[in-house]
C-alpha cells in the first residue's frame, strides 16, 4: 500500500491520515465505522476530521487493519 501523503510528521509526531488510507481502500465512513465498532459514520467522521481523537485502541485496530504493524 502506497503511503504517499498519509503519514506525515508533526511537532515531532507521527501523523497518519486515516482518510487516505480508507479511501486507497476504497471504504466508506460507514464501512470503517464498522470494522472500529463505532456508533455511526458521523461518529467516525468527527475522528477522521480529527475533532474528536481515536482512542489507542481503536488506533491499534487501525493500525492492524491496514497493516501498518510490524
Amino acid at each position: 500500500m502506497k503511503l504517499t501523503k498519509t503519514v506525515y510528521r508533526k511537532r515531532g509526531k507521527m501523523i497518519i491520515k486515516v482518510k487516505k488510507l480508507r479511501e486507497n481502500a476504497n471504504m466508506t465512513q460507514e464501512e470503517m465505522a464498522e470494522q472500529l465498532g463505532l456508533s455511526s459514520a458521523n461518529a467516525y467522521s468527527l475522528k477522521e476530521r480529527e475533532e474528536r481523537r481515536f482512542s489507542l485502541e481503536k488506533a491499534r485496530v487501525i493500525a492492524k487493519f491496514f497493516r501498518l504493524l510490524y
